[in-house]
């Protein structure tokens, strides 16, 4: 026992010391900062800590100021957290001691660097000393303990434990006796609800970084950039189909129901001509290009980009089919997500067969507007499969071979690079 103590005090040292110079760091721009506001106030130190003992420190026992000291100590200890935790997952894991050590450790560690923060609060609490003595005391006695509560916060204990010491942070620094005793009390069932210490993988800034609007914006302007002016075109293609449709409702007798049905027939399959049409220009204008795959960007992204294009450039078609028949719109923009998803699978595989990518959406689009048409109930069925079809179309990207070499379908007669028929 006597040996697992000694383990544990040099693992506490050795954190203290880490401790003691992030603090050391954060010490220096902080006192000068506070001298260089005295010195402006007229070399008055206490014209710079008014503002801390007004707010910290009232005369009696101040909820308001319990939630700013610990707030403003979780936040101190959430900024210095970083520098404390990048050795926690490595090689101090082997060391024989337990995760409970290793937890209190590190917390006695951070808060440690919290020490110039609480410095500068206890200066402030000793200007409000004469004014209210046992208050401004007991908030002194107290600050430590708040100190390690929100260094208990700011470690990945678990939301439990995080929650508890939050709460004792705030009890600590109330300002009357029974608080600062259940504070210590609240600290020390957090303790028994923490967990080991949860370190980030390497990994994590990265996949921040696949997520970017930054990254998402850079794909969608080589999208567009690549399709050009040629999009509006595509979108125009609807036209042949919603003219047509427009005249069929208009000189006819039908029913709700049976303009119903012509109008989600048609407008889907507007929709599916369009995205057709988008995805073989995306197939042909933007192949499967190698630096792209090499970016942080993940498939799932890339087709989520891809089929947003597509369900933009497709979603005029059946507004304009709504229009014609409001009744029919919500059943047409709930099947939209599957076709832009099926649209944008579609895109890796055009390289492999001679329709490209149209002769695929085409068919699959033209089945689900019959089926939309005739069973408007089947659009129930389109909102689950959607995350299928986001997963299968993250798929059909990470599986498509970019390095190969896909010769182009045309006839060979007239080709005058052609060696196979002259």
């Amino acid at each position: 026992m006597l040996v697992t103590a000694s383990r544990g005090l040099i693992l506490l040292r050795f954190h203290l010391h880490s401790g003691a110079r992030v603090a050391t760091r954060t010490l220096a721009p902080l006192a000068a900062g506070a001298t260089a506001a005295a010195v402006i106030m007229g070399n008055n130190p206490l014209l710079v800590l008014a503002p801390f003992a007004t707010v910290l420190f009232p005369p009696g026992a101040s909820a308001s100021a319990a939630i700013a000291a610990a707030c403003m100590l979780v936040g101190t200890a959430a900024a210095l957290a970083a520098r404390l935790r990048v050795g926690l997952a490595g090689w101090i894991r082997h060391l024989p001691a337990s995760a409970a050590e290793r937890r209190r450790a590190a917390a006695a560690g951070l808060a440690i660097a919290t020490s110039p923060v609480v410095l500068l609060t206890a200066a402030a609490g000793l200007t409000t000393l004469h004014a209210s003595p046992v208050v401004t005391t007991v908030r002194l006695v107290g600050l430590p303990v708040a100190a390690l509560a929100a260094a208990c916060v700011a470690l990945p204990v678990g939301a439990p434990s995080r929650v508890l010491a939050g709460l004792s942070a705030a009890l600590s620094f109330a300002g009357s006796p029974w608080a600062l005793i259940t504070g210590v009390a609240v600290l020390v069932a957090a303790d028994r609800q923490a967990r080991e210490i949860h370190s980030k993988p390497a990994g994590t800034r990265r996949r921040v970084m696949v997520w970017s609007p930054r990254g998402s914006l850079l794909w969608m302007l080589i999208t567009l950039r690549a399709l050009g002016m040629r999009l509006f075109g595509f979108c125009l293609t609807s036209v042949f189909i919603l003219i047509p449709l427009l005249l069929f409702v208009s000189n006819n007798g039908l029913t709700g129901s049976q303009s119903n049905l012509a109008v989600r027939f048609a407008g889907l399959t507007a929709a599916s001509f369009v995205a057709a049409a988008v995805a073989d220009g995306l197939a042909k204008r933007r192949p499967p290009w190698p630096w792209a795959r090499s970016l942080p960007w993940s498939a799932t992204r890339r087709v989520t980009l891809d089929a947003l294009v597509v369900g933009g450039a497709a979603l005029p078609a059946i507004l304009a089919a709504g229009v014609i028949r409001p009744a029919a719109l919500p059943s047409m923009l709930i099947v939209l997500p599957i076709l832009a998803l099926r649209s944008a699978a579609a895109t890796r595989s055009a390289p492999g067969r001679a329709t490209g990518a149209s002769g695929q959406i085409i068919a699959e689009g033209c089945l689900m507007a019959a089926a939309t048409a005739v069973l408007p109930a089947v659009t129930l069925f389109a909102i689950p499969a959607t995350p299928l079809a986001l997963k299968m179309a993250a798929n059909s990207e990470k599986n498509q071979d970019v390095s190969r070499w896909h010769e182009l379908h045309h006839l060979a007669v007239g080709d005058s690079t052609s060696w196979s028929n002259p």
